[in-house]
């Protein structure tokens, strides 16, 4: 899971760049990458239709290859930081390819008042939700800052639990995002379904399969098998991926007794919820 951090204010110094940094360091579901936005030019967009910055473009590019986004930022004025506002401004166009569009995000404000920002979280979530990000709801607000860290840690309890509730909706989020998107594909594929075996095809030839046992409520998995030239070309997460859509969409919890089931199911946690309980003790 890919989550980009957008820090508002540039100072080495701020509160803000804190949070953040303790923020990486708490979830190990997440994979967290520092974006820096300082030095991409000013939203003109003329330049869009001329000379585009390849700033603008690396930029896009590797927010759009993110899961989900983590704002966190002073107020200034009442309002976003500029530097930020730009890099969302940028964000927001071209249409209709928008690298951001329907990406989870939580935004946390923090400031050395009692109000930690409210209005500016407030009008960012207007711009965001604009833009087609999946904001996650309520206001996420610290006030007086400074006097949650001790040096450079934070060592408040009661915003370490806020916190550490923040990242499990998000990752929660980012999972039925993932699970949508790859249901989407998955049913995009051409497949025969019968009680004890799924049969991926391509232009009408059986390219896998998949041994099926339908117990109480659930599906096992018994085997799964790839024909010898297609291996090596993801056509066994292929046919997961659509074992997993066929499951959710049918109520079923899954029990993955054979070897590749369990291993995919391992790798791709977005899938945890639909493993029985009690997948270890049938066989």
């Amino acid at each position: 899971m890919r989550v980009g951090i957008l820090v508002g204010s540039l100072s080495q110094q701020a509160y803000t760049l804190k949070i953040a940094q303790y923020l990486a360091q708490q979830s190990t579901q997440m994979q967290y990458f520092n974006l820096d936005y300082s030095q991409l030019p000013l939203y003109n967009p003329d330049l869009d239709l001329t000379a585009r910055p390849v700033a603008w473009t690396a930029w896009r590019k590797v927010v759009a290859a993110l899961d989900g986004l983590i704002i966190v930022m002073p107020e200034y004025n009442l309002s976003i930081p500029g530097g930020l506002k730009n890099a969302l401004d940028i964000l927001s166009v071209p249409m209709p390819d928008l690298p951001a569009q329907g990406k989870p995000v939580l935004v946390i404000s923090a400031s050395s008042g009692s109000r930690g920002g409210m209005l500016a979280n407030a009008h960012l979530h207007q711009v965001l939700e604009n833009m087609g990000l999946v904001v996650l709801p309520g206001y996420v607000t610290i006030g007086n800052v400074m006097e949650i860290f001790d040096e450079n840690q934070l060592v408040d309890t009661y915003t370490k639990q806020v916190l550490a509730t923040q990242l499990a909706s998000l990752q929660s989020q980012i999972y039925e995002r993932q699970i949508l998107q790859a249901q989407t594909q998955a049913f995009q594929e051409q497949f025969a379904l019968s009680e004890h075996r799924l049969t991926l095809l391509e232009q009408g030839r059986a390219i896998a399969y998949a041994d099926l046992r339908h117990l109480t409520g659930g599906l096992a998995i018994d085997h799964l098998a790839v024909q010898p030239d297609r291996r090596g070309k993801g056509v066994a997460q292929r046919v997961m991926h659509l074992l997993m859509a066929i499951a959710r969409n049918a109520g079923y919890q899954v029990y993955p007794y054979c070897s590749y089931a369990q291993a995919f199911l391992a790798q791709h946690v977005e899938y945890q919820t639909l493993v029985a309980a009690d997948a270890k003790s049938i066989k």
